[in-house]
């Protein structure tokens, strides 16, 4: 952006002097003079750009997209000033000065692009503001002065006031969350939780940041009321307590591991008596820590199975550790439920059902799967049960046509289909793999599918609508005659293999027949690799996009984004 360079240049200088009477940015002293200097130089750059400065959209308080500027000045996006207008009251939201009674909208091309400039501009600030924050404000063992801790929590809400013609019941300011910058012109338009400023707050000891970490807490539960956004905002401060705990607790040594054995051992004993003496406030700081402690134990039960299933050299502590793990779980079967999940995701569904024939590791289960277990005779579980009743519809309408031979069931079942269309292939692809594909892991090859059932089965694939392309259509024929490459299901298939063959054919069902736009990217690395040589793929927050179309070499290429 040539146009901006002097005040670029301005603005370096101005912040280079705001370091030089104090170059720590862990002060106030000095971190309030560095945000006054980037607000400043954010502003005049506005003014720079267009006559009365960029402003975000006053109904949706994002960058204006498809701008729209009324004779008042005031820029909207077309879609939010075309709900505001009212036929009989033109008048601008925001301003309430009438508009001519002949006025039409009009997008303006040249003001949207400079508000695309603008905002790689703001982009590019952000992007400094982050890195000094995480290298210069959390650098060494000392966490910022308490008032430079309590401005970056700030950065994270903005409250803004709401226009006429778009106002909430009460009418009154909206809080809003926004990404940690220092500016507060664009808001996010639905509630998004951050965890950054958490773990840069967790480098250090968790009860000198434990004041400022609940009050971020008690701030975003005020202002995010619904349930799920709450069951969020839990899970994500949990995830950041157990990464923090990973962290620190490094690479185990032998001596180490026995350590950590018995105070996590001691841990689970403490954590039952204190629970036991009244529920603790969900939105504690110091209980969400204790689950994510738990979380790790648990982790560590996992791991310790693994290791000692079917040997007897446990040493003292690991059996001790197993028995206060299994005198937690006892209390409640979540703790039991997160263990079989862990186990299963670490090891395989295989490995967990081994458990569930030796009465040594019923302790694991809930009561309710052990009796289940006995009552009926274990087989391989179908993991693709989660796509609900009519995945599971689909998949007995096909294990009744291999009895009966012809295909009349399944039709039945696809013409009785209930759940969206967009999943109804993907389902058919799994069903598919489950009574056809999965027969073929039998050492027993009089209980592969014979040719008449794969006649009758390709013949279904050929003639239904279901599977609308030659693509899909390939991979149903290839699930059926267990002809994918590198995918074939063998009787000399591991557990571990078998679940990474299970969730690669659901992968590539899901790539296959997806339609969001998303999918574009991983459906050509899946299938046409060829297509995605020299791509770029933001995926995290920090890859600028912005940058990356600059380098050199770059021209000519697809761009893949969020929008």
């Amino acid at each position: 952006m040539p146009e901006i360079q002097d005040l670029i240049k301005k603005y370096t200088s101005l912040l280079g002097k705001c370091f030089q009477g104090d170059s720590d940015i862990k002060t106030l002293k000095t971190f309030t003079p560095v945000m006054k200097v980037l607000c400043q130089c954010k502003e005049d750059v506005s003014s720079a750009s267009c006559r009365y400065g960029l402003r975000p959209c006053p109904v949706c308080w994002g960058d204006p997209k498809d701008p729209v500027c009324l004779p008042c000045d005031h820029v909207f996006c077309q879609s939010c000033i075309t709900q505001c207008l009212i036929s009989a009251e033109m008048l601008c939201p925001y301003c309430l000065v009438s508009l001519p009674n002949d006025y039409t909208l009009a997008v303006s091309k040249q003001l949207s692009g400079i508000i695309t400039k603008y905002s790689k501009f703001r982009e590019f600030c952000n992007s400094f503001f982050i890195d000094l924050v995480s290298t210069m404000c959390f650098k060494d063992n000392e966490p910022p002065e308490k008032a430079v801790i309590q401005e970056l929590l700030n950065l994270l809400f903005a409250r803004k006031e709401v226009v006429r013609g778009c106002q909430t019941e009460t009418g009154k300011p909206s809080m809003h969350t926004k990404p940690l910058s220092p500016f507060d012109d664009v808001v996010d338009k639905t509630p998004v939780i951050r965890s950054v400023v958490l773990k840069l707050l967790l480098k250090y000891s968790f009860s000198d940041v434990k004041a400022y970490m609940q009050d971020y807490l008690s701030q975003v539960e005020k202002w995010i009321l619904d349930e799920d956004d709450k069951t969020e905002l839990y899970t994500l401060f949990v995830n950041c307590l157990e990464d923090s705990m990973c962290e620190k607790s490094g690479v185990f040594t032998e001596e180490t591991k026995t350590t950590f054995l018995r105070e996590d051992g001691r841990f689970l004993a403490n954590f039952s008596q204190w629970s036991s003496q009244g529920a603790p406030q969900e939105a504690s700081v110091e209980y969400l820590q204790g689950v994510a402690r738990i979380r790790m134990c648990l982790d560590r039960a996992a791991e310790l199975l693994y290791t000692l299933h079917g040997t007897a050299n446990g040493s003292k502590d690991e059996k001790l550790y197993l028995q206060r793990v299994m005198q937690f779980c006892s209390q409640n079967n979540w703790y039991k439920i997160y263990l079989v999940r862990k186990i299963t995701n670490q090891y395989g569904m295989e490995f967990t059902q081994s458990f569930s024939s030796k009465r040594e590791y019923h302790w694991i289960f809930p009561r309710e799967t052990i009796q289940q277990v006995l009552k009926h005779q274990p087989g391989q579980m179908d993991q693709f049960l989660v796509w609900g009743k009519n995945y599971k519809m689909i998949r007995d309408a096909l294990g009744k046509a291999m009895i009966e031979g012809h295909m009349k069931s399944v039709e039945a079942a696809l013409e009785d289909y209930s759940g969206p269309k967009s999943s109804q292939p993907v389902q058919f692809l799994l069903a598919v793999f489950r009574e056809f594909t999965s027969q073929y892991a039998s050492g027993d090859t009089s209980l592969h599918p014979t040719q008449k059932q794969c006649l009758a089965l390709k013949e279904l694939i050929q003639t239904s609508t279901v599977l609308s392309s030659p693509e899909l259509e390939t991979f149903a024929e290839s699930l059926m005659s267990n002809s994918i490459p590198s995918l074939t299901v063998s009787p000399m298939d591991s557990s571990h293999k078998r679940v990474v063959i299970e969730m690669t054919v659901h992968a590539g069902a899901v790539l296959l027949y997806g339609q969001n736009r998303v999918l574009e990217p991983l459906r050509n690395l899946a299938f046409s690799p060829n297509r995605m040589q020299n791509a770029f793929l933001p995926t995290m927050p920090e890859d600028m996009l912005a940058q990356a179309v600059t380098w050199e070499g770059m021209a000519g290429l697809r761009w893949y984004s969020k929008y």
